[in-house]
């Protein structure tokens, strides 16, 4: 991570999981080549690994963790919903 970056926080405001691993943040500027290495897996590899409560996905053979949505988005989508359904109600 850079030295700039802020640490992996929860912008939607829910509660911060200390116990879950930090997702590992590989940065690089135009120009520069990755020093470090990464082990790239298969879908069957990623289909076998446990759940460890963050959304994977592969590209291109790299693991891309994201942690979970938070309360501010679960109440920006709530809010979104109800909205919608208002609207379809009087229409």
């Amino acid at each position: 991570m850079p030295a700039n970056a802020a640490p992996p926080s929860d912008p939607g405001g829910g509660a911060f999981d200390a116990t879950m691993p930090a997702p590992t943040y590989a940065v690089q500027q135009a120009g520069e080549s990755m020093t470090t290495q990464q082990k790239l897996m298969t879908a069957d590899e990623l289909m076998l690994s446990p759940d460890n409560g963050y959304r994977q996905e592969l590209v291109r053979g790299a693991l891309i963790e994201m942690p979970p949505p938070g309360k501010r988005h679960g109440d920006v989508t709530m809010g979104f919903g109800a909205a919608l359904y208002n609207y379809s109600a009087a229409n």
